[in-house]
């Protein structure tokens, strides 16, 4: 018997018709058993095609695709159509996205800082459909550890905060980073 630990339990659901029968969400999808009141609770896990996720931020780019998500455990998604589920997650495949922002006057350029592998950051040049790796990342950069990343509405420097409020930018998108003087007070984000 494998013994998983339930994460981001969100809803408990009691069958009204059968009340032995319950349900219950978590991280990993739904949970369910028919003999909640036995001894020994036999539990299912009988879920294909459920993913429970967090939007962690959602920009609305003037130009390009409606909205595009940065989200948690699936990167996010280039949401063309807001009458039908997107057809395509970001490329390439980085797991959770933390904060994302697009360029004003250049709303085809965007970044996005993501907390799974190095350098934790990427850009795109075309609305999102393609995303380039960093060269490199804030010195106190580490997994899980960005608060906000933002670009100018020029598309030319990109200023990233990391969880410890210290800010960095780099105009040579991301292949140097230089630390700014002074930090982010605590409880504070940049925006651009």
């Amino acid at each position: 018997t494998k013994t998983i630990k339930p994460h981001w339990i969100t809803d408990i659901k009691i069958n009204p018709f059968n009340p032995k029968n319950v349900l219950f969400v978590t991280g990993y999808g739904i949970w369910e058993t028919y003999n909640i009141f036995e001894e020994k609770v036999k539990w299912y896990f009988n879920n294909q095609g459920i993913e429970e996720t967090v939007p962690m931020q959602i920009i609305s780019p003037h130009r390009g695709a409606h909205l595009i998500s940065a989200m948690g455990d699936i990167d996010g998604f280039i949401h063309k159509n807001l009458n039908k589920s997107p057809e395509k997650r970001h490329t390439p495949v980085k797991k959770t996205t933390l904060a994302i922002d697009y360029a004003g006057l250049k709303p085809e350029i965007l970044v996005k800082a993501y907390d799974s592998t190095k350098p934790y950051g990427a850009y795109s040049i075309n609305g999102g459909e393609k995303w380039i790796d960093f060269k490199s990342f804030p010195e106190k950069t580490k997994a899980g550890g960005v608060k906000s990343i933002v670009i100018s509405a020029d598309g030319k420097s990109i200023v990233w905060c990391t969880k410890d409020t210290d800010i960095s930018y780099s105009k040579d998108n991301g292949n140097k980073w230089t630390k700014s003087k002074g930090n982010v007070p605590s409880g504070y984000w940049i925006v651009s």
